[in-house]
């Protein structure tokens, strides 16, 4: 997924329109944050803000606060004050 990203800028899924899962984005977002591949991290953040659930949100927010990614962080907690009642 990475390298797919940094080449060509976009994604050939070989799932068919399986979309990718949370934990293949926040790898990616990880990788791209420490190799400082700005252009990627600009796209996946995009990418998991508007893939949150109840159930990766967790996983997602700590990973925007262990890389301290402002714009994940805010669509975090903007995804639990709305959707507090199932975050309980």
């Amino acid at each position: 997924l990475l390298l797919s990203l940094v080449y060509t800028g976009s994604v050939v899924s070989t799932d068919g329109d399986e979309p990718l899962g949370a934990d293949v984005m926040l790898g990616c977002l990880d990788l791209a944050h420490r190799w400082d591949i700005r252009h990627v991290v600009q796209m996946v953040v995009p990418q998991l803000s508007a893939g949150l659930t109840v159930d990766t949100l967790g996983q997602v927010w700590e990973s925007a606060a262990l890389i301290q990614q402002q714009e994940l962080l805010a669509a975090c907690r903007a995804f639990a004050h709305n959707a507090a009642a199932e975050v309980r």
